[in-house]
């Protein structure tokens, strides 16, 4: 599926799979990875007038084996994904030096960030380690359900200006839970109107530093359900 990707990618491409409809693949999905000039583009549904379907398309990974980090990776800045789930065959994981068995969702690369994203109206279910994880700045995620996830729901890291609006994140049911939104050295964060709730998380929202940015502020948590503790340690200090 990366080749097909990569053969057709072109600014501002829209990447539009039919409503009600399965995309598997063996190996993670890479968007943008072998361009140097790639700006932005669309990953959604459409729905076909002859069979309709109410359903999101899924695009769902068969890795069981730690070979794929994630079901979707993308490169690069302005995208625009709504509408679609991610899944994958588990979420209760194991961990060994290759990885978590089950892959995460929706990632962003983490050495070629994507700034200016908006993730809205997304599905992402039965994932090993992260539902969503993006890197950059000026990023939204927006109206997505996430639910049996290995790990951690949302994850950003050296981040400005981070918006996590609207979401519901539950049941979280692995050996390995860390938190529904881990959010580190992140300036200007808007996390509002969010329902999140999980079995046996260590916290639920943990705002915190990076090594690469030693402390987080200006964060503002307002009118969320929140089932457990919230951890402020914005410089990592003890």
């Amino acid at each position: 599926m990366t080749y097909a990707f990569e053969t057709y990618i072109a600014d501002n491409t829209r990447f539009l799979f039919r409503k009600g409809d399965t995309f598997t693949t063996d190996e993670t999905i890479h968007i943008g990875h072998f361009s140097t000039t790639y700006t932005g583009g669309v990953i959604s549904s459409y729905e076909d007038s002859s069979n309709p379907s109410d359903d999101k398309p899924i695009l769902f990974s068969n890795s069981n084996d730690g070979t794929a980090s994630a079901v979707l990776t993308i490169y690069f800045d302005d995208w625009r994904i709504y509408d679609v789930s991610f899944k994958s065959g588990g979420y209760d994981t194991s961990y060994s030096g290759t990885g978590f068995e089950y892959p995460s969702g929706l990632n962003s690369s983490s050495y070629n960030p994507c700034n200016n994203t908006l993730v809205l109206n997304c599905d992402f279910s039965y994932l090993g380690g992260l539902a969503i994880a993006l890197y950059g700045t000026q990023n939204t995620i927006q109206g997505c359900n996430a639910s049996y996830i290995g790990t951690t729901g949302i994850f950003t890291t050296v981040t400005e200006k981070f918006t996590v609006i609207g979401n519901t994140i539950s049941d979280f049911q692995s050996d390995y839970e860390e938190h529904l939104l881990r959010c580190s050295g992140c300036i200007k964060g808007y996390i509002a109107q969010n329902d999140f709730r999980a079995n046996d998380t260590k916290t639920n929202i943990q705002i915190r530093a990076a090594d690469a940015a030693p402390a987080s502020y200006y964060v503002v948590l307002y009118k969320n359900y929140l089932d457990r503790v919230v951890g402020f340690n914005p410089t990592n200090d003890s």
